[in-house]
């Protein structure tokens, strides 16, 4: 009886039951659903309306091949009737955020969504589109960047939102965020200090493009102190070194004394040297600014077998320093004292120098007493 069924032209196929074609889609025999989906293929558009029930069970079959080549069926039907297609979207769209009862549901499901019904979904909104994107499966992450591409204004998410995208784990998702970026400058420049912070991100292709990005499209005006301190105080070996990069291109004299006292206060030891670099511009010469410095300079100075090259430069710049006026040489002597007690043999036996040389000059304390050496003839 099958057999005589599925030869086309003995029956009117509009006149097989419903009940009979879901017999013959769950058949165990690939061949044998392989015919009834031919056959079903051959029933009219008004017809299978009839039996939208059967048509969108189809597309979440047990059988990948039930599921696939229900896609055509799907779409004949959606364009002869909207609602249709509407209805089928709302009753296939949860499939992608279940775990699969079937291997290939969520890919198949998918694709009719995308392929087939994207022009039906309704009521699309951002949050939709965050809960397909942060699913747990691929093909639903998939889908949600065809309706965000398709239904959502871009500029309803936040910048922080933006950027949480460009550290999504997949590829296609993160190269969004970048088209973003790169479309929407103006308001990137807006909120740099927000902006920032996809140079952080997780994934070695978003930072690499976000320092591009940063050093095309950013000139001195759209830079501050604050942001490009904010930069380079990044954990991130790369991202420091780019803030380091940065403020070096983009440095005005006249925020000296600003980026000085901002990179001062950071305790990675690459930026305690490199502040090192600003001293005798932006710090010579005023012991209020040498006050100011005072945390840093026993930040550094009480490194314990480390930091060598900017103790040297510090060393070198408060004895310096000392020598300008009492006032100094009274603040670099307490400093001094303080980190004496502290400090390896070798760096004690620089304090000593220092501070001798600075008691040579003024009338400054000293933790020490100065004996006068007994010459013998």
């Amino acid at each position: 009886m099958t057999i005589l069924l599925l030869k086309k032209g003995i029956f009117n196929y509009d006149e097989l039951s419903s009940e009979l074609f879901a017999i013959l889609f769950t058949s165990p025999h690939l061949p044998l659903r392989e015919k009834a989906m031919r056959l079903f293929q051959e029933l009219s558009t008004t017809e299978l309306l009839k039996r939208q029930e059967l048509v969108i069970g189809n597309c979440t079959s047990v059988y990948s091949d039930i599921r696939q080549n229900t896609r055509l069926v799907i779409k004949r039907m959606a364009a002869q009737d909207n609602n249709f297609g509407i209805h089928a979207v709302d009753w296939l769209l949860p499939y992608l955020l279940r775990k699969e009862t079937s291997e290939g549901l969520h890919k198949d499901v998918a694709d009719v969504l995308q392929y087939e019904l994207l022009d039906y979904l309704k009521d699309a909104n951002k949050e939709m589109v965050l809960r397909l994107l942060y699913a747990p499966y691929k093909p639903t992450q998939q889908f949600g960047i065809a309706v965000l591409e398709k239904y959502i204004d871009p500029q309803s998410f936040t910048i922080r939102q933006i950027i949480a995208l460009g550290n999504h784990e997949t590829l296609q998702v993160r190269q969004w965020c970048w088209q973003y970026f790169s479309n929407n400058v103006a308001r990137v420049k807006f909120e740099r200090e927000e902006a920032i912070r996809l140079l952080d991100a997780d994934w070695d292709d978003t930072r690499n493009f976000a320092m591009g990005f940063f050093k095309k499209e950013f000139l001195a005006e759209d830079w501050s102190p604050e942001t490009l301190v904010g930069i380079a105080d990044s954990v991130r070996p790369d991202i420091e070194a780019y803030g380091r990069e940065l403020i070096n291109r983009f440095f005005q004299d006249k925020d000296g004394e600003d980026y000085l006292l901002k990179l001062s206060q950071h305790p990675s030891e690459k930026m305690q040297l490199f502040a090192t670099n600003y001293l005798e511009r932006f710090a010579a010469g005023s012991p209020e600014k040498l006050a100011a410095l005072e945390f840093y300079f026993r930040s550094v100075l009480t490194r314990v077998n480390k930091a060598r090259v900017a103790k040297n430069r510090i060393f070198r710049f408060l004895l310096r320093e000392g020598k300008q006026s009492e006032t100094a040489a009274r603040l670099v002597a307490q400093i001094i004292t303080d980190v004496s007690a502290t400090v390896s043999i070798g760096d004690k036996a620089k304090c000593i120098e220092i501070m001798y040389e600075l008691n040579a000059l003024y009338d400054v304390e000293l933790p020490m007493v100065l004996h006068a050496v007994e010459e013998r003839s």
